[in-house]
C-alpha cells in the first residue's frame, strides 16, 4: 500500500532539500583585488592590444574564408568535370554498343577521348563533313 503524499507537501520537501545543500564556490575571491583600479594607461594599452588581436584575427578570418571558397569552387569544378567525362564515357560506350564499334584494345590508357569521338566521326560521317573539322570545332581548336 502506497502513501500518497499532498502535492504541496513534496514541494516543500524538495525546497528544503535543495536550500539544505551547501552552496559550491569554485574559487575564493580576494576582494582586495576588487576594490583597486587600474591605471588609465594599463587600460588604455591593453584595449589597444585587444584591438591588435581582434584585426588580426578578422585577417586570418578573411584569408581563412577566400581560401575556403577557391577550395569550394575547385572541388566544383573538379566534381563537374568528373561528371562531364563519366557522362562522356557512358554516351561513349552507349554509342560503341548502337554501333557495334569497339574501341581497339590496343589503345593506350591516357589517349584523348575525342580520338575515339574522332574514329567514330570518321566511320559513320557524311561524305560532305569532315570529320576532323568537326572535331577540331567540338575542342575549340
Amino acid at each position: 500500500m502506497s502513501v500518497r503524499y499532498p502535492l504541496n507537501e513534496i514541494v516543500a520537501e524538495k525546497t528544503r532539500e535543495w536550500l539544505s545543500t551547501p552552496e559550491l564556490r569554485p574559487w575564493h575571491i580576494n576582494r582586495s583585488i576588487d576594490n583597486a583600479t587600474l591605471p588609465v594607461s594599463a587600460l588604455s594599452r591593453e584595449i589597444e592590444e585587444l584591438r591588435q588581436i581582434v584585426q588580426e584575427l578578422r585577417e586570418s578570418n578573411s584569408a581563412l574564408q577566400s581560401r575556403v571558397s577557391a577550395l569550394e569552387r575547385k572541388l566544383i569544378k573538379e566534381t563537374t568535370a568528373d561528371n562531364l567525362w563519366e557522362i562522356s564515357d557512358n554516351n561513349l560506350l552507349a554509342l560503341e554498343e548502337i554501333s557495334g564499334i569497339a574501341t581497339p584494345p590496343d589503345r593506350p590508357g591516357g589517349q584523348d577521348p575525342f580520338d575515339a569521338l574522332k574514329g567514330l566521326l570518321i566511320e559513320y560521317s557524311d561524305e560532305t563533313v569532315d570529320s576532323a573539322e568537326l572535331v577540331k570545332s567540338v575542342r575549340g581548336k
